[in-house]
């Protein structure tokens, strides 16, 4: 098998979409390009992605793009930025099958949109169950890279801080709404196990390997992070808003406005009336792998009931806990009753995670998924 990546070339880049996919395909030996260089892999001038000058599109069996491509939004000012796909990506004459990974916030992304039923398989990382998706859609997740496993201390689980690690604006100030209900609702009632909050001073890291990384990932890449989340046993890894179960594409209400407002109230009454259960959108973080890969346990919504879809699920109070809004004090209570149950969650998760989410188990679900 042979892929191509399709990297954009606008500056400030970070495709982590296709680095992941790509660090993986590359642990399993599979031949891979791209129409630039990119991604340094050390500090010698070598890359992950190699530049192929791809005049034949044919040759190759896959060509890959990611939301880097159709929306860029630079990491400082968060504008939103927009490159059009190549005209021939779809030509009548193609041979190679199309992938988009699509791992942007939001319910109605580039891969909801007409243009993108012309790709064979769309990877949609924040992809729930309970609302409209199209055939070509497939759950994906955005896992870790290997550059947080790099930066492991080993800490033993044991060893680790009864804490509740809370680092949510890590990379930007914008609140989610399960975050800022979680810091209402769910964090305060941890009365005897301590909040740690991270402050992020945004330096630059003096080991060489941790700045390359840290240029690359525009600032993303810091081992004081990690390093927090590694020495906590607990991280908060909220994310996401919750909609009300109705309608079935719940982008009718999701874009602004008076009437957006209206519709929205109108679709929590009837959900209400029809016991149609909420649902959650934009749940995934990088936070919630990168906790787990280090040994920690992330804190999240409880995902199956709310109807996030994964390649494979986790399991609740097993790899995470996951706390169910109808029933939080009943969650806390538990946590606070028995504290050993967390130590078993880490001691579950981090394996867990290891064998379904590195960049080698999503390349090897990857190759299986162009099968069918």
């Amino acid at each position: 098998m042979k892929i191509y990546f399709l990297i954009p070339e606008h500056p400030d880049l970070y495709d982590d979409g296709s680095i992941t996919l790509a660090e993986g395909l590359r642990e399993m030996g599979i031949e891979f390009y791209a129409n630039r260089n990119y991604w340094k892999i050390n500090n010698y001038g070598e890359y992950l992605f190699n530049f192929h000058h791809a005049l034949d599109k044919n040759e190759f069996d896959v060509i890959i793009l990611s939301d880097a491509w159709t929306q860029y939004i630079h990491y400082k000012t968060f504008k939103h930025y927009r490159i059009e796909l190549p005209k021939w990506l779809f030509c009548s004459t193609r041979s190679y099958k199309t992938v988009y990974i699509d791992k942007m916030d939001g319910y109605k992304t580039f891969g909801y949109s007409d243009e993108a039923r012309k790709f064979d398989y769309i990877l949609r990382c924040q992809k729930n169950n309970k609302t409209f998706n199209h055939s070509n859609i497939h759950p994906w997740a955005l896992g870790y890279q290997k550059r947080i496993i790099q930066e492991r201390l080993g800490i033993p689980i044991q060893e680790k801080k009864l804490e509740i690690a809370v680092n949510f604006y890590f990379s930007h100030q914008f609140s989610h709404q399960i975050r800022a209900f979680a810091e209402k609702n769910i964090l305060k009632k941890f009365k005897s196990i301590p909040l740690n909050r991270f402050q992020n001073k945004k330096e630059e890291p003096q080991n060489g390997f941790s700045s390359m990384m840290w240029h690359q990932t525009l600032e993303k890449h810091n081992p004081e992070y990690y390093h927090h989340i590694e020495r906590t046993l607990i991280n908060a890894a909220f994310c996401g808003e919750m909609i009300a179960g109705l309608p079935d594409d719940p982008s009718v209400y999701l874009i602004g406005g008076n009437k957006a407002k209206l519709k929205k109230i109108l679709y929590e009454t009837l959900s209400f009336l029809l016991a149609k259960k909420k649902r959650i959108i934009q749940w995934d973080s990088w936070r919630f792998w990168e906790t787990l890969v280090l040994g920690s346990v992330p804190m999240h919504v409880d995902l199956e009931k709310y109807g996030v879809e994964l390649p494979v699920m986790p399991n609740n109070w097993e790899h995470y806990i996951g706390i169910d809004l109808d029933h939080i004090k009943r969650d806390v209570e538990r946590i606070l009753d028995d504290q050993e149950i967390i130590y078993r969650i880490a001691a579950n998760g981090k394996p867990w995670a290891e064998e379904n989410y590195s960049p080698l188990a999503s390349a090897r679900r990857f190759i299986n998924l162009l099968s069918t």
